[in-house]
């Protein structure tokens, strides 16, 4: 098993991965502001790559299916986490902002509520994968497994990428129904979802992305992607087609989790930054399904102020402290809801303990 103060620092990941989600939505809802520079746009380079990875990293279990049984029981149980929430969830933000169901299932990114369902079908893929190859192959190695499980993301990942990017147009009316329905252009974050699997899977826990020589090379490599990321235009042919986007989520990856698990101690248990990080990562879930509606969609003064003051750091301090009000609006609504252990099966999929 992982050490007790590694997954300290994983669960304090999460809540800074959440963190930085409700930051983004401040900025896109609240204020909705665009000046010359933001942090926000950094942050974006690796914050879904980083939640997705996350997620694959915790979700990952050696040997996790032994027959047919405990493959549909985990299926089950996770269409109860992840879709039962969703589709409630959802369908009463949609009746709140006077939007159709419809226009609701086939929106592009279900007018934010498509991380859950795509978090679903990497479950999907995932174990669907590994339980056939172990039916088929009988003896077949975790390794080769995680292997072909990776080619296949990497295979998914190039028209969905291509998609999300506006570098293709969708080709027949089955990739624009599976794009809105299915959210097929965020399928290209598997890559990272199965990239988590493969860390956990080979009990290297990032060590050698302590070595100070590596490091150094990835935040190099993570500054000149980020320029030209920032200098042109993501579909210029100086940004290889937007393809720099797929490899700074990588790069963002490895230095985030190498910050945190370098500092382990002070996002631990013992320090209140850790705690707070800590108690936001164990409740996700809550957070993601519920801040949409507590986001402000009013503050498009500031907003405008920021665009003519360019301030970058001002405008993160604005960003945070508003995504902090409405994270902590978000934990006592959960915790009220979860009075009742009824509801919080029914709206959030499990009971906390």
């Amino acid at each position: 098993m992982l050490h007790k103060q590694r997954l300290q620092y994983i669960d304090s990941l999460r809540g800074f991965a959440m963190l930085l989600v409700v930051i983004h939505h401040v900025s896109l809802y609240s204020l909705n502001a665009h000046p010359a520079f933001s942090l926000n746009t950094v942050f974006l380079t690796f914050r879904m790559p980083l939640f997705f990875f996350l997620s694959g990293f915790l979700f990952y279990k050696p040997f996790l299916f032994t027959d047919k049984n405990s493959y549909l029981q985990f299926l089950r149980k996770k269409f109860k986490v992840q879709i039962v929430p969703t589709v409630i969830f959802g369908s009463l933000f949609a009746f709140l902002l006077g939007i159709s169901l419809l226009d609701m299932l086939f929106h592009q990114t279900k007018h934010g509520y498509w991380f859950t369902i795509i978090l679903f079908i990497y479950f999907f893929l995932f174990s669907s994968t590994s339980f056939i190859f172990k039916k088929i192959i009988k003896n077949c190695s975790e390794g080769k497994i995680l292997f072909t499980i990776f080619l296949l993301a990497l295979i998914i990942s190039i028209p969905s990428f291509a998609l999300d990017h506006n570098l293709i147009k969708p080709i027949n009316k089955y990739f624009n129904w599976s794009s809105a329905f299915l959210s097929f252009n965020k399928w290209w974050y598997f890559v990272y979802f199965v990239f988590g699997a493969i860390i956990r899977q080979k009990r290297i826990e990032f060590n050698k992305l302590k070595e100070p020589k590596f490091i150094s090379l990835v935040l190099i490599a993570e500054i000149l992607l980020l320029l030209l990321r920032l200098t042109y235009d993501v579909n210029s042919i100086f940004c290889l087609f937007g393809v720099i986007d797929y490899f700074l989520g990588f790069l963002g990856i490895i230095i985030v989790v190498t910050f945190f698990s370098k500092n382990e101690i002070s996002f631990s248990k013992d320090t209140v930054i850790g705690r707070s990080l800590q108690y936001i990562g164990e409740r996700t879930l809550d957070i993601y399904l519920l801040h949409y509606f507590f986001v402000p969609r009013n503050l498009e003064m500031i907003g405008q102020w920021l665009e003519i003051n360019c301030n970058p750091i001002l405008e993160l301090f604005i960003e945070i402290i508003i995504a902090l009000i409405v994270i902590t609006v978000c934990l006592v609504s959960s915790k009220t809801i979860r009075i009742s252990d009824y509801l919080a099966k029914l709206l959030f999929g499990k009971v906390l303990n």
